[in-house]
């Protein structure tokens, strides 16, 4: 009987590798969003002892000209960690670091957008805003089918909030994907539960309109709000500091402010 690519392979020898003895010695593994702003970039440190909490990580640096982040010539960036998770691939004691990117000269690089992102959440944390974000995927085996099919065949109170976002639509959808809006425009079409990208709309249990408003939270007028413009490549950074920025600050027009720290 035919089986697909993806049986064949041997998840064994990975594994062996995985669990060969490290001592005392603790892999950190150092990871950032690069150059495109949509994509991820590691590199491991290994450190004489587990760290125990994210002032025990060193800065450290990468070449920014490999990752579309710097030219050729002043080519070194810093790698600033400001979380620090258990490895869920190594195990413990090692460790997953996300960082914030920093140019040669310490200001922020372009596609480092969860240092303003922090700035705004740091200015309303008395509201306790609280965001979900759900992307939805399908796994493809090595021969390009789903997972589980057969390589044959197929088998069988927020009125106020919403009301500032019809306002600032076009804001929100260049914070929405990395490529400013051109991605979105190829799925917000008004068709396949989507809105229209160029018209702002909002209803109650309405899977094409730009905000959903689940039908329990319309009836109590009061709950969460499903924005579904976000694109499945999006920055979480950019898409939540939007929503503060327009919902809690009462921002208006196309452009973010500038505050003063």
């Amino acid at each position: 009987m035919a089986t697909s690519a993806s049986a064949q392979l041997s998840k064994a020898i990975k594994q062996m590798y995985l669990e060969l003895p490290q001592g005392e010695k603790v892999q950190a593994m150092y990871i950032w969003i690069d150059g495109t702003g949509e994509s991820l970039r590691c590199k491991t440190r290994t450190l004489d002892s587990e760290p125990k909490s994210i002032e025990d990580l060193p800065e450290w640096n990468f070449d920014g000209s490999s990752t579309y982040q710097s030219e050729g010539s002043n080519s070194d960036m810093y790698l600033i960690p400001v979380a620090m998770f258990r490895d869920p691939f190594r195990k413990d004691p090692n460790k997953l670091v996300l960082c914030e990117v920093l140019k040669y000269n310490r200001k922020t690089a372009e596609t480092n957008l969860r240092h303003t992102c922090k700035q705004i959440m740091d200015m309303v944390s008395n509201e306790q805003p609280w965001f979900g974000m759900e992307q939805e995927y399908t796994l493809l085996g090595m021969d390009g089918h789903p997972f589980g099919w057969p390589s044959n065949g197929f088998p069988g109170p927020q009125e106020e909030a919403i009301e500032r976002l019809s306002k600032r639509h076009e804001y929100h959808i260049r914070s929405y994907d990395p490529k400013g809006g051109s991605d979105n425009a190829r799925r917000l079409t008004g068709f396949h539960e989507t809105s229209n990208i160029h018209e702002f709309s909002a209803g109650v249990a309405n899977r094409g309109a730009s905000i959903r408003i689940p039908r329990a939270v319309g009836q109590e007028k009061k709950g969460y709000f499903e924005d579904r413009r976000p694109s499945a490549n999006c920055d979480p950074y950019a898409v939540t500091e939007a929503l503060i920025r327009t919902c809690l600050l009462n921002e208006s027009g196309d452009e973010p402010l500038e505050y003063k720290n």
